[in-house]
């Protein structure tokens, strides 16, 4: 068998496997996970003239840039961006915030 092959297995027990960690199995992975750029957002009310007590229903519009994660700060400066833009009402905000809260108490345990 080879032993290029980080899974290979050793014909003799005295060969070792040693699997690639996560940092090299990352890194060999042409996949890249996106970096926040910015965030903007607005709120919209949209009136409902037919109901009789002229109800407004706030939705927040938000916009997010992402850009391709790239090494270097040149390759960096040139790399693509993603804008995505989405709509959430009041309940869905809340429940966005309360995950970014709990996020932010994970980092900040972990220091």
């Amino acid at each position: 068998m080879s032993s290029d092959h980080p899974a290979s297995v050793a014909a003799d027990s005295s060969d070792s496997v040693v699997a690639p960690s996560h940092a090299d199995l990352v890194s060999m992975s042409s996949f890249s996970t996106p970096r926040f750029q910015s965030l903007e957002w607005r709120l919209d009310v949209q009136r409902h003239s037919n109901s009789v007590s002229d109800m407004a229903t706030p939705a927040a519009i938000v916009q997010i840039r992402t850009q391709t994660n790239q090494s270097g700060a040149a390759a960096a400066a040139a790399a693509p961006s993603q804008l995505v833009q989405f709509e959430m009402d009041r309940s869905t905000a809340a429940n966005v915030l309360l995950q970014l809260e709990k996020i932010e108490a994970i980092m900040a345990g972990a220091q």
